[in-house]
């Protein structure tokens, strides 16, 4: 046997043997295995079954959110009052101090991983609610797996990353918004934005039936389609494709567009793969 290929073996033995050392020491000292999360199919998947944490309680009145959530779908809408519910499999610690709502999952021990098999079915979810006519003002909102669904609240700014999973704004007024998505859809309607900046790896951006005043949109791997309202003076407009077709109300203009506009609003869009149509109304 070639000496590389020998010490090349005998370095893979000596790494396997110390992660069976890890994650044997990684349970004595009560650590878990971890999670992997199916975007598609809406499920966790686990190496052993695991406990869910949930409650339904009201909060102190706040105008702010700081949320960072592991897993689960979280929605913010309107009701009767500042009220919220989860059924996580992380337990989130939930706290209010100077109108800021914020909720982080409690610190864990390191966690070792050595396969990972086995289904949860459980959904899991966080629900945050406020009264009808509530406006948030600074919020910073961290989704590692889930849909981010909000509709009928207006937000001086919205800070958003998330790594997987779909987001959806609708009816309500941000004046500025900057998100940030790994892998999902980003699906806009009937919204009116002061400024937005958007960074999405995979997915599609569509943004109907809306107004802003500019946007700056960088996707990878995915389309843009934009519907909004106003005239196309009103923009200035940069548009790259490099690899895909560009369409401006309805006019066919190859992989790249601009135009200079009389009305102070801008439009730039970069997409490495992928189309873009934008149409005015």
């Amino acid at each position: 046997m070639k000496k590389g290929l020998l010490i090349t073996l005998i370095a893979c033995g000596v790494l396997f043997l110390a992660g069976i050392a890890a994650f044997v020491i990684g349970l004595a000292l009560g650590g878990s295995p971890s999670f992997a999360y199916d975007i598609r199919e809406k499920k966790l998947y686990s190496n052993k079954k695991a406990e869910t944490y949930s409650d339904d309680l009201d909060v102190d009145a706040f105008d702010a959110l700081n949320l960072e959530v592991d897993a689960g779908d979280l929605t913010i809408q309107e009701g009767d009052s500042f009220h919220v519910s989860y059924k996580l499999y992380r337990k989130p610690v939930i706290t209010v101090k100077d109108g800021v709502l914020t909720i982080k999952p409690e610190k864990e021990k390191l966690e070792f991983t050595l396969f990972q098999f086995g289904t949860i079915t459980e959904k899991s979810y966080l629900t945050i609610t406020v009264p009808e006519g509530t406006d948030l003002k600074d919020n910073i909102i961290d989704l590692d797996a889930g849909d981010f669904i909000i509709s009928g609240i207006d937000m001086d700014s919205l800070n958003l990353d998330v790594d997987a999973g779909e987001v959806k704004l609708s009816d309500m007024k941000i004046d500025t918004l900057k998100a940030d998505i790994d892998a999902g859809d980003a699906d806009i309607t009937t919204c009116e934005f002061g400024s937005i900046k958007i960074d999405v790896d995979a997915g599609n951006v569509d943004i109907d039936d809306s107004k802003l005043d500019k946007i700056t949109a960088d996707v990878d791997f995915g389309n843009i389609d934009m519907d909004l309202h106003g005239e196309e003076a009103d923009y200035g407009i940069n548009i790259d494709c490099d690899a895909g077709n560009v369409s401006v109300n309805g006019k066919k203009t190859g992989n790249n567009y601009s135009c200079e506009g009389k009305g102070g609003k801008n439009i730039s869009v970069n997409v490495d793969a992928g189309n873009v149509s934008i149409e005015f109304k």
